[in-house]
């Protein structure tokens, strides 16, 4: 029974390790998601340079501005959101966000 019971714990405490790999992560994942972020900020000012306007999706910004469009750290899509005064860039789940129109990132939720 003991040795079933240790069993059961280490799975545990491994599946759970597994499931919360993202937060130990911390600041350093923030700083590489902002840096890839960049490149996507980037591409969308020189869009905007181009056009006089920002692009609906992100997908308009290949081939011309960007060879494909990065992913997080996470290996998920960047969120892009065109906005009247500007846009917005978030990652993880919205946590983290970029809006153009004050030039600065809000990372409040780490």
């Amino acid at each position: 029974m003991f040795t079933r019971l240790l069993y059961c714990t280490l799975v545990l405490l491994l599946l759970s390790g597994c499931l919360n790999s993202k937060a130990g992560s911390g600041a350093r994942d923030e700083d590489a998601n902002k840096k890839r972020a960049q490149v996507i900020i980037d591409a969308l000012a020189h869009y905007h340079t181009d056009h006089k306007a920002y692009p609906q999706t992100l997908a308009e910004l290949v081939p011309t501005y960007l060879p494909e469009i990065p992913k997080t750290t996470f290996g998920e899509e960047f969120v892009y959101a065109n906005k009247v005064l500007g846009f917005s860039v978030y990652f993880d789940n919205g946590v983290c966000a970029y809006a153009s129109s004050r030039n600065v990132w809000d990372c409040s939720g780490y």
